[in-house]
Order: C-alpha cells, then structure tokens, then sequence
C-alpha cells in the first residue's frame, strides 16, 4: 500500500504544476505551468526552430493526407516559401488565386510570403484580404500581424520609429480585463497578451535576434505580464527584449531593475499569500516537524527505560504510523487541491 502511494504522489504533483510568484504590488501569486512553460517553449523555438525543422514538420504530417490537386498545388507553394524560394511560392499561390479566390489560407500564405521577400506593402494587402475572408483565423490575432506590417512600413520611413514609439502603446497600469485603443479598434489586454504569444510563436520560427519588431512585442508581453501576473515573467521576457535589441534601451533597464527589485523583496503580504496557496506544503512541513520532534521524545524515553530497544521500536513504530498517516491526508489535500 505505501509503495503504491509513494508511486502515486509524483504523478498527481507533477500532473497540476502551479509556479510561485510575485504581482506587482509585491504579493505572492501562483501561475498555471501551462503559462509559466510558455517562455521556455519559446525559448527553445528561437534557439532550435527553423524554416528547415518548420519544413519536416510539415512533410511528416503531411504525407499520408488526401489533397485536391489545388491542395497539393498550395502545399508545394508553401514548401517553396519554406525553402526560402519566395519568388516561386508567390507565383505559384496567386495562379491559385485566380481559381480559389474566396481561399482564405491562399492570402495568408501570400501574405507571409510576401513578408519574407521584403516586401511589407504586398504583405499588407494580403494579410488584410485574409482576414475579410476568415477573420477568426489563427485564433482572431491576425489583427497584430496587419499592425506588425504597418509598422515595418513606417520603419521604412523612418528607421527610429520604435526608438520613439511602441507597436502596441499601453498606459502606465491596467489590469488583463481592461480595454486599450489599439490602430482604432477597442482591444482588452488579454486579447494582446494572447495574439503576442500567437504571433511570436509563430515569428520566432523565421526571426533571430536581432530584430526591433520582436524585441518591442516582447517588450510589450513583460508589461502585461508584470502588470496582470507576475513580475518574474516579466523579468525573463525583457531578458529576450534586449537579446532581440529593443531600441529604447533605458527604458528596459529601468523596467527590469523595478520588477527585480519587486521580486527580491519579501513583505508580509508576499508571507501571507505564499501560506495561502500553499496550505498543503506549509501543513505538511509544519507536520514532519511535529513528528520529528515527537520521534526525539520517544528515544529520549526509550534511553531511561530498562528495555530501551522494544520502547524504541514502539515509539518508532507509533512515529512511522504517523508519516503514514500524514501523507495519506497530504494526497487527499493535494487531490481536492486538483479540482478547486
């Protein structure tokens, strides 16, 4: 029985991951691990993602599928974008255009193309076009990729726009259900926070450092996470802002020296959250050293006793049942803990 519960217990603690943290006003906060493995995952794709690995990828998946020649034709197009081969991908896709031309995935992929040629204004007409015929598509964030566009071509005429401005302007303090005006349109933070994560995952794929563009996103998700989460997000997502170059430097090492110093401080309220959302933990510390204290006692009493060693394997024995009995309360707590 105790073997199988100690089997048990890392797949319940490691099935529900919640990371500790600090919020901007300086208390204690826990994240899902599904946000919290979003930086690492990110990461990993700017450091190992490439259109070549992007390129397998999509051959292994690819290969048992039934297409339509059309299909097949759009894959072969996309192949060539992949291989880096943009000319030909364009071509090919606006030929389908002519066939398909409500095809919602033939402007995006004319779209991207048209962006890694280097040509943001075609990018632009039709990233645009793919959203009047598909506007919930890649999760309603194309909205960004436009904005993205529009600003490579104010880059183009004036190459320190971003060392004055931002893609995303937010103001000083909101919260995730706050709404902001962004390129005219009325957004809520956690709309931005949530097409950033699309779009840089997607980006980073065809995008190392450095780059402005994506340094000034990244920029923009450390505000947002600091500000509605935790500022130890924060502080990692700077670190690839200024991996990625942002621009206006001082103003990212003012903002990493206050999330750092947030962090680094330890206020009651930080104690007292910390004890909140972890019961479980500080009953299961405050538990063990009950019983080790209880299991000095009990060798105390056996060393007076005339049968020291039968009164200290009772007492060992009655301390054992104890643990037993703490980690059997400890795996009921952890699984209410799991659907609270």
């Amino acid at each position: 029985m105790i073997k199988i519960l100690f089997l048990m217990l890392p797949t319940l603690l490691f099935s529900c991951i919640w990371i500790d943290g600090t919020t901007i006003d300086g208390k204690h906060t826990y994240l899902d691990g599904r946000d919290y493995f979003f930086i690492p995952r990110l990461k990993h794709d700017i450091n190992f993602s490439t259109p070549s690995t992007k390129l397998k990828e999509i051959i292994e998946k690819h290969k048992d599928k039934k297409s339509s020649p059309n299909e097949e034709k759009e894959f072969n197009a996309v192949v060539s974008m992949l291989k880096g081969d943009y000319n030909k991908s364009i071509n090919s896709l606006l030929e389908l255009n002519k066939i398909e031309p409500n095809r919602y995935s033939i402007a995006s992929n004319l779209g991207t193309a048209y962006e890694l040629n280097k040509d943001p204004k075609e990018a632009l007409k039709w990233i645009s076009e793919g959203i009047k015929r598909d506007p919930n598509s890649h999760y309603g964030t194309e909205w960004l990729h436009v904005l993205i566009l529009k600003t490579k071509l104010k880059l183009q005429r004036d190459t320190n726009y971003l060392k004055k401005h931002h893609i995303i302007a937010l103001p000083d303090k909101f919260k995730l259900e706050d709404n902001v005006t962004v390129d005219k349109k009325i957004i809520a933070i956690k709309n931005i926070k949530s097409a950033i994560f699309y779009q840089l995952n997607e980006r980073v794929i065809f995008i190392k450092p450095k780059n402005s563009i994506v340094a000034d996103l990244l920029y923009t998700l450390a505000r947002i996470e600091a500000q509605t989460s935790n500022v130890e997000q924060g502080i990692e997502l700077l670190k690839l802002s200024k991996e990625y170059g942002f621009l206006q430097t001082d103003l990212l090492e003012n903002k990493m020296k206050q999330y750092i110093s947030i962090r680094d401080t330890i206020t009651l309220p930080y104690i007292y959250g910390y004890i909140k959302h972890n019961t479980d933990i500080v009953a299961f510390v405050v538990l063990m050293i009950f019983l080790l204290l209880l299991l000095l006692k009990k060798i105390k009493e056996a060393k007076k006793s005339e049968n020291i060693i039968r009164d200290f394997l009772k007492g060992t024995v009655k301390v054992l049942l104890a643990v037993f009995i703490t980690i059997i309360l400890l795996y009921v707590i952890l699984s209410i803990r799991m659907y609270i």
